[in-house]
């Protein structure tokens, strides 16, 4: 691994793991705005400004409109959806971001394009992606062009979650998880030109799993699939227990990799503020 820039990328503020309102958590801008604006009146301004009105903010970031309001349809509520997170992000972060969406078994017709499209001309670059569960290790996978042939995003992610047997969100009230093996997954993503990260590397769904009952043997085979793997987590401590632990096994974990951190936010406000 090259040490000539070991803090990364310094010229650009990125957070590749973010979740949008499509998620079962996410927390509604109704829930903080009243803290955003005592403390942040300039930036809270901006982001009205940039929406129409405080209404529409609150509106456009709520689950009731966007998945329940028949006055506007699915692709106008994505379209406000979208409109509203950038504005966000613009006016509370004033330069250059990078930002992933990787919602869990991504399963909207219209937003990761919405979003895309709410990005033009803004300070904001998205990328699209989604988590996945693999047999028990999460996954992130993100692309910078629509995949197998389709004309969006939302489109070639669903193709892509199909032919890894994800055929829809959920299972059973849980997360669906794709049967196929890390080898069969990581082919399709890199034959799609996408790149692979492993999120959370240390919880129960992690590449390093810290459990005992865990295969740590399966997974270093996974770790050196591999020539260079992209680990995140939450925070610097995170990394240097992984970095640790990777050392004390350097003669079975031989690929290279990098450690980076991400929010995994689940509201506006957190996004791009990782430890």
């Amino acid at each position: 691994m090259s040490k000539s820039f070991p803090q990364g990328s310094q010229w650009r503020k990125w957070d590749l793991q973010v979740q949008t309102i499509l998620d079962d958590g996410y927390i509604e801008l109704k829930e903080y705005a009243e803290d955003l604006k005592r403390t942040n009146t300039d930036e809270w301004a901006a982001f009205i400004e940039a929406v129409g009105s405080e209404g529409n903010a609150l509106k456009f970031d709520s689950k009731a409109y966007f998945f329940t309001d028949s006055a506007d349809d699915e692709k106008i509520r994505a379209r406000n959806y979208a409109k509203t997170f950038i504005a966000f992000l613009d006016a509370f972060h004033k330069e250059e971001v990078c930002v992933a969406i990787t919602d869990h078994n991504y399963d909207h017709s219209y937003l990761l394009d919405a979003l895309l499209d709410a990005s033009k001309n803004s300070l904001t670059n998205i990328v699209a992606g989604v988590e996945i569960n693999v047999q028990g290790v999460h996954m992130l996978a993100l692309f910078a062009h629509p995949i197998y042939g389709q004309s969006g995003f939302s489109k070639g992610i669903s193709t892509f979650l199909s032919k890894i047997d994800v055929d829809r969100k959920e299972t059973n009230g849980a997360l669906t998880v794709s049967n196929k093996s890390y080898t069969e997954v990581i082919s399709k993503i890199q034959k799609n030109n996408g790149i692979i990260i492993y999120p959370h590397c240390n919880s129960d769904n992690g590449l390093f799993q810290e459990r005992g009952k865990t295969d740590r043997t399966h997974l270093g085979d996974q770790f050196n699939h591999q020539k260079f793997n992209i680990l995140q987590g939450k925070n610097k401590f995170g990394g240097d227990k992984l970095l640790a632990y990777i050392n004390s096994k350097s003669n079975d974990l031989t690929s290279g990799y990098c450690y980076t951190t991400a929010t995994d936010a689940r509201c506006l406000k957190d996004i791009l503020l990782p430890d």
